[in-house]
């Protein structure tokens, strides 16, 4: 069962990608239909859909087409690679071409949108003056920058720390391969979702608010009395600060040169 729940969830790390690049094509470029597929009531059974075939992408492995076993070159249990060469490319197509391939076909579509639209919004500004047919340019341009710049990290950093994994277990179906090899593969491909939430924390200013809202939520509910505390402070700061505002306007108001000054 062990097995079974790791195997899991490493295909659905990778699948969850796919997921989320299928999430930002949709809504940028079908905006209209975007509402009716994301929604209160259609997330959970997307969520469950998505775990559903990393489940089935392992289920071979309880049925005899492959096995579970314990990998003495990476010391930790994941599927024998070597048992049936079939279920190998099986696992490695479902597991890593497939939502590699979604997530690089979203993230190509997404990229000709904004490379349409920007010939669009440059035609329509060529009735503009010349200082604003510039200055819409450099916007476009800077927003095509932001957005190449997402997309090249996170395929790049996809492709980086998961091929090095898929290229050895497709390759060394004998086992010959040096140990060593096969460790940092296994390394740097278990560490990739690790390094997405930085990725989309460097990469993307809502992730980071985000990021403080959840830390925040967190840290308020370990140490509750540290944030009533808090509340405490910042309302006695409040009340001394009305109090001395109304101590300065009962001073201007007693003041005989100012009632004075006001006959």
């Amino acid at each position: 069962m062990v097995w079974f729940i790791f195997l899991s969830s490493c295909s659905c790390s990778l699948w969850s990608i796919a997921s989320i690049s299928l999430n930002r094509y949709i809504s940028i470029c079908h905006r209209l239909v975007y509402p009716h597929i994301y929604n209160t009531r259609t997330i959970p059974f997307i969520i469950a859909t998505l775990w559903f075939i990393c489940f089935m992408i392992d289920f071979p492995n309880l049925v005899d087409w492959g096995r579970h076993a314990y990998d003495p070159r990476l010391m930790m249990c994941t599927y024998d690679f070597t048992y049936r060469y079939s279920y190998t490319l099986f696992f490695i197509g479902f597991g890593f071409g497939t939502p590699l391939s979604i997530s690089i076909y979203c993230y190509i579509r997404i990229w000709s949108f904004a490379h349409q639209s920007k010939s669009t919004i440059m035609k329509m500004a060529e009735s503009s003056t010349k200082h604003n047919r510039s200055m819409a340019k450099k916007q476009l341009l800077d927003s095509d920058k932001k957005l190449l710049k997402s997309i090249f990290i996170i395929l790049f950093m996809f492709v980086l720390m998961w091929l090095p994994h898929a290229v050895m277990v497709v390759g060394d179906y004998y086992a010959r391969w040096p140990r060593l090899l096969h460790v940092i593969g296994a390394a740097l491909a278990h560490g990739n979702s690790s390094v997405n939430s930085i990725i989309y924390a460097a990469s993307n200013k809502s992730f980071r608010e985000g990021y403080v809202l959840v830390i925040r939520f967190v840290f308020n509910s370990i140490c509750p009395s540290l944030e009533s505390s808090k509340k405490r402070h910042d309302s006695f700061g409040t009340l001394q600060s009305r109090v001395n505002t109304v101590s300065r306007s009962s001073l201007v108001t007693n003041d005989p040169k100012s009632n004075a000054s006001r006959r």
